[in-house]
């Protein structure tokens, strides 16, 4: 993307870095960080979420990057839309103080940007900074996606 495009994509890395497999989004944004691209920013969010009312507000696409139990074998990786997220309503809603689609409806008056998540089925959430070994292994299947998600995100919005 030039430096000239409007398009700007945000990547939210989400969860709990002190409870195993929830801090997986943290990580895999932790990684993206490393390579820079133009027009996308990239935030190890964690659960913070309120922090980041300003790039919540002006982002034109969010991909968000988190641990989504939804009952798959740990692991499994999975790349859902907002609508996604609303229908089944049980993901995410409460996993933390505040959902980031529930903030994305109240800083932007309910006016949602494009919106992915990239969702990994956790194996153990619970007290502990290390990724399960389940984890581990598909962080670089993440990262794939990620970067395959956030070109597609990119070239919708030129």
């Amino acid at each position: 993307m030039n430096s000239n495009s409007k398009c700007r994509v945000w990547v939210a890395g989400l969860g709990n870095v002190l409870m195993c497999d929830d801090g997986a989004g943290v990580e895999t944004a932790r990684i993206l960080a490393e390579s820079p691209q133009s027009g996308v920013v990239v935030s190890e969010v964690g659960t913070a979420i309120m922090f980041y009312t300003n790039l919540i507000s002006d982002a034109e696409s969010i991909l968000l990057i988190d641990a989504v139990t939804s009952g798959k074998k740990p692991g499994t990786v999975s790349l859902f839309s907002s609508e996604d997220m609303d229908e089944s309503g049980k993901l995410w809603r409460s996993a933390h103080e505040l959902s980031l689609l529930d903030a994305v409806d109240i800083f932007r008056h309910g006016k949602r940007p494009t919106i992915k998540i990239i969702g990994v089925e956790p194996e153990r959430i619970e007290y502990g900074m290390e990724l399960s070994p389940s984890i581990k292994k598909v962080i670089p299947e993440m990262l794939a996606l990620a970067r395959k998600t956030i070109s597609e995100m990119a070239c919708t919005n030129i």
